[in-house]
């Protein structure tokens, strides 16, 4: 099983440079460092089974830190897409499309083809993902919850990404 690892990069291109006050949460993992010490006398306090993990923040990380990852159930061989509102969105060779919280990498929601989904997605500027699969068909996929709009049975298995023209006419 692969795992979708972004790093600092990604948060930059997100702007997450910005702290909030939530903690992680379900599949996401973040770096544990120990604290400062309060005083040259007083040894650093170590991380201890019930100190929560703090929120990354890209501005404190090195290069090339994994902020958190996410495992898919299979390979993911393309970049996410990401919408307007932070959401990471991602197809897999497990025949899913994965909305991810950009920040946490909480999984948002998933969706099922019927084939596996290699090729990057595209997303129009009201929110709908359009996402193509090896099941031979191209999908509209409300971005907000997974929600399937509607369903495009094509002759061959969708081996190219979907692309929006600017008057918003889907090509693929």
């Amino acid at each position: 099983m692969k795992a979708v690892m972004l790093g600092l990069a990604l948060g930059l291109a997100m702007g997450c440079g910005k702290k909030e006050g939530t903690e992680p949460q379900g599949q996401a993992n973040a770096p544990v460092k120990p604290t400062a010490p309060a005083s040259k006398e007083e040894p650093p306090k170590s991380s201890s089974k019930t100190n929560p993990k703090p929120e990354p923040n890209p501005a404190n990380q090195n290069l090339g830190t994994v902020l958190w990852e996410f495992e898919t159930g299979g390979e993911v061989g393309v970049s996410p897409a990401l919408g307007a509102d932070g959401i990471l969105y991602v197809g897999s060779i497990d025949k899913k499309v994965y909305a991810l919280d950009g920040k946490t990498g909480t999984k948002k929601w998933e969706f099922e083809t019927g084939g596996r989904v290699t090729l990057s997605l595209a997303i129009s500027t009201d929110g709908i993902l359009y996402v193509g699969s090896t099941d031979k068909k191209v999908y509209a996929l409300d971005g907000k919850t997974g929600a399937k709009k509607w369903e495009l049975d094509s002759a061959r298995p969708v081996d190219s990404s979907p692309a929006l023209g600017a008057d918003g006419t889907l090509y693929v």
